[in-house]
Formats: structure tokens, sequence, C-alpha cells
């Protein structure tokens, strides 16, 4: 294909070129796009907060352990599948890191991965205490398991702590996504080649599946625990309410993952422009070259890259009729 020299397994070693640092910033910008959501949702949850507030203090136990209980069982699966996820997420994390730079090239990842992490968990501390809008997910079905008779303090206690687990957890993942998605973009010590670069855009792709995989869950996960609360506060009318906030979180998640695979794509077609440049080859047209390095998205490939960016909302809207497992 290319003219281009064999070279090992590229493995950074060295710190990260000064010219590459502003790469490192782009972790930032699905950052802000997760900010942006939290503040607009501080505006618009304020009416979702007080219909709440008013319905759990007019609602009354008038629970049926018959819908009650398969609820709850649902939404005890899909906190052992988060789980699950959240936990494989954070060991792929790092094995993908592993595979695009080691030794001192980690440290200006590792310290973003901290630094994303630290105001998250702040952030998060903070939501919970002042009772901000986006709490309300939470305490929508835990104040009305509170209010019912279906459990007891000490069973309330040990969900308290498997969500604030889970609820920590979801902080750190996507931080850690953010802060290491960059890793992929920086150059290899021995330079680009057509292999490497084909490599990396594997990795990518890869990566924001991943990404896709874990919101979905989160998606899934949410709106069985909102869902719930319709059920304790015999209210059938939540339902509405409920989809309508998973909704909006499916989208926000969907934006940063779009944000994460257009940072990844634009910078490795970029990439292989300037390497086809510098080839001799010219028996393939530019975008047959591309296409060899995985870097055209037409076709089947883009209804690919559709589905994985449109992950969370696609499941936000498909569990919203599978009233047979919810209802």
């Amino acid at each position: 294909m290319f003219v281009t020299r064999r070279h090992p397994k590229a493995i950074r070693s060295l710190p990260v070129r000064a010219s590459e640092l502003p790469l490192i910033l782009l972790a930032f910008l699905p950052m802000a796009v997760l900010l942006l959501g939290h503040l607009l949702f501080d505006i618009i949850g304020v009416s979702f907060a007080n219909y709440f507030l008013e319905i759990l203090a007019n609602s009354r136990d008038t629970i049926t352990l018959g819908t009650a209980i398969p609820a709850g069982q649902v939404w005890a699966t899909t906190a052992l599948i988060f789980l699950v996820v959240q936990s494989a997420s954070i060991v792929y994390l790092f094995h993908f890191l592993r595979l695009n730079v080691r030794g001192r090239a980690l440290y200006p990842f590792l310290g973003l991965a901290i630094l994303l992490i630290v105001p998250g968990i702040a952030h998060l501390r903070w939501i919970d205490e002042a009772r901000a809008p986006f709490s309300l997910i939470f305490y929508l079905t835990f104040d009305s398991l509170g209010s019912s008779t279906l459990m007891q303090s000490s069973q309330l206690n040990t969900i308290h702590s498997l969500l604030n687990t889970i609820n920590l957890i979801s902080v750190v993942v996507p931080s850690l996504f953010c802060a290491f998605m960059p890793s992929v973009l920086i150059t290899p010590n021995e330079g680009w080649t057509s292999d490497l670069l084909k490599r990396r855009v594997d990795y990518g792709r890869q990566f924001c599946v991943i990404a896709s995989v874990f919101l979905v869950v989160g998606v899934i996960h949410m709106f069985a625990w909102m869902k719930w609360s319709s059920v304790l506060l015999s209210r059938p009318e939540l339902a509405r309410l409920t989809f309508s906030v998973v909704f909006y979180w499916s989208v926000v998640w969907s934006a940063m993952i779009a944000i994460i695979h257009f940072c990844i794509t634009i910078n490795l077609t970029e990439r292989g422009e300037l390497l086809i440049d510098s080839s001799e080859d010219s028996a393939f047209s530019r975008k047959q070259l591309l296409g060899n390095l995985g870097l055209t998205f037409e076709g089947i490939n883009r209804f690919q890259e559709a589905v994985i960016i449109l992950g969370p909302v696609i499941s936000a809207v498909t569990i919203s009729g599978t009233s047979p497992l919810f209802d």
C-alpha cells in the first residue's frame, strides 16, 4: 500500500512532546458538554424536583407487593450489570492507556484523570448536600422506599451504600474516558506508519464502542431506578416524567460520545492524509488509501458509527416501550 519501512510496535516512553500537549486538552471538550448538561438541568430540573416533592408529600402507602417486588428485582438486575460494566470499563481503560503510551508519557494522562475526578466527586457531594435537582433522580425512589413499609432501615442503608458506590464510579469512569482518549492521538516514538495508524484507528473505534456500552447500561439503570418510584407511589403518570429525565441525560451522554468520536476521527484522518502525501503509492486513489486505513465512513460503516454515538438515546427510546419488563 504505502512505501514505508516497517517498525516494531511503537510505545512512547518519553514525555509527551510540547507540540502535542494541545491534543491532551481535547479531554476537556466532552467534560464541557457534561458540565453544560448539569447547568441546564439545574434550571429545567427545578420543576421536576418540586413536582416530585409535592407527590411524595401527598402520597399514601398503597403499595402492592405484586408489582413493587418485581420492579425492585428489575432494578437490582440493572445495578448488578452496571457494576460489572463499570469494573470492566476501568480495567479496559488502563489497558487502553498502556497500549498507546508507557513510562513517563503516562504522567500527563494520569494527572489529567485526577484533575477531572477530584472536582467531579466534589460536585457529586455538593449535588447531594444541596439537594440539587439532579439529586432527585436518586431521592425520587429512595424517599419513596423510605415512606413505604416495603423495606427495613438496614435494607435501605444497604441500597443507599450501593447507590453511592455506583454514583461514585459513574464519576470516575467518564473522567477516565475523557482523560485517556487523547493517548490514541499521540505520535509514537518511531513515528507514524500505515500499520500503526490503522491499529490506532481500530483502538479509537473500540474505545468509542466501550464508552457507548457503558453509557447505554447507565441509561437502563437510571430508568429502572426511577421507574420503581412510579410503582412505589402508585402513580403511573410518573412514567412520562421518568422518560423525559432519562431521555435528557441520554442526549447529553450521546453528545459526549460524539465529541470523543470526532476528536479521534478528525485527528487520525489528518495523520492519514499526511501519511498519504508522504508516500509514493499512486496506484490507489486517496479515498481508497484512507479506506485501507479504516478512515472512511460510508454505507454500513456510517450506520455503525451512528449507532455507537446514539447508543444512549436509542436505549432510552427503546426501554420506554418495554412495559412487560418495567411496568
